[in-house]
């Protein structure tokens, strides 16, 4: 039950000390100890950090390493027992203490150490389940690695789709922008009416321009994300896809209750992304967004007049898809995408409050 209870905590998104404290803890009962620790070994100035314990301080267990009670070497579990304390800690005495070596990647990394106030003898069964809790407490810390690894990479693919997409949208808004102011003084002369169509043109371009870097400096920002009112968010997103693709694009909200943090930001990204293939894909001459939040639902379209496509025949991973249904799926909601060729494309979002469950 014990092993089974440590596997269900390993395989949960608790933070590392939390995971270790149960470890140790199980260790603690299963074998009868007084106390027990996990710490970890460093070079320099501080050569140990307290990772987890129970009945014993971090202070304690530095004094421990200081006077060379530490014992937990580089190879087998190791014993220790004896009339003369192997730790004292504060007013306590401990007369016997299992060691049991931590490896990560083959790389000596700390100990899993259980004190007992009596002398004692540990039997080959005993110092085989110590073994095992330390096996576990070597998993989770590799697992707090690779989760960091993984976040890691999470962000740095999330700065280099940004970067795409600076240089997708924003960097060619603006040379199409520059090419517009290059030729106006000539239109001014020779066409004065065309000037004045090309000078809406350009104002559109630069707010599109505009919009669309402080969207981008939101994604960098996910706190100031979370901030933001989702009818902001909306006309920032319109704003920018308007400049990219020169269409009018029309919005409606109506907040009759506000959203709370993680659905608002599903509905965004929802949203960019149907923007996003707006602009690349749809060829429209209209574009429609309504947004309606109420306290019982939050409904979402987003209609075009473009071209339209066999949503039979295209792949998720093409338009985004797949990433508007995982958005969708992450809060419980319910995404339809109606589109036939030649016939436009609707996005509806749909999402209904769990009962008992409030916007924030």
């Amino acid at each position: 039950d014990s092993l089974r209870d440590i596997l269900q905590v390993l395989n949960s998104n608790r933070p590392l000390p939390e995971i270790l404290t149960f470890i140790v803890r199980q260790a603690q009962q299963l074998l009868g100890a007084d106390a027990s620790a996990i710490y970890q070994l460093h070079d320099g100035s501080k050569p140990l950090s307290f990772q987890a314990g129970v009945g014993i301080s971090p202070e304690q267990l530095a004094r421990a390493y200081a006077n060379e009670a530490v014992v937990a070497g580089e190879g087998e579990p190791a014993a220790a027992s004896g009339a003369e304390p192997v730790l004292r800690a504060g007013d306590q005495d401990y007369c016997a203490q299992l060691a049991v070596p931590l490896k990560i990647k083959g790389e000596h990394y700390g100990g899993l150490m259980l004190y007992y106030l009596e002398p004692r003898k540990f039997s080959p069964e005993e110092i085989e389940l110590a073994v095992m809790f330390g096996d576990q407490a070597e998993l989770a810390i590799e697992n707090a690695r690779l989760r960091v690894q993984v976040e890691r990479t999470a962000v740095a693919a999330e700065r280099n789709r940004i970067a795409r997409d600076l240089h997708d949208s924003v960097t060619q808004t603006l040379f199409s922008a520059s090419l517009i102011a290059d030729v106006l003084p000539r239109l001014v002369e020779r066409h004065p009416d065309e000037s004045i169509r090309r000078l809406e043109d350009l104002r559109q371009l630069t707010r599109g321009a505009l919009a669309e870097m402080r969207t981008l400096l939101l994604e960098l920002r996910p706190a100031t994300l979370m901030e933001v009112n989702i009818e902001e968010l909306l006309r920032q997103l319109t704003e920018a896809a308007r400049g990219r693709a020169r269409i009018p694009i029309e919005v409606n909200v109506s907040l009759l209750a506000p959203l709370p943090p993680e659905v608002k930001v599903a509905y965004y990204y929802v949203a960019q992304e149907a923007l996003n293939n707006v602009a690349k894909h749809a060829r429209a001459g209209q574009v429609v967004v309504t947004l309606h939040a109420a306290p019982e639902e939050v409904a979402m379209t987003i209609r075009d007049d473009g071209v339209g496509f066999d949503a039979a025949a295209v792949t998720p991973e093409h338009l985004g898809l797949a990433i508007m249904r995982e958005r969708s799926e992450a809060i419980g909601g319910q995404l339809d995408i109606d589109s036939k060729p030649g016939a436009g494309t609707t996005i509806a979002l749909r999402w209904i409050p769990a009962e008992g469950e409030k916007s924030e």
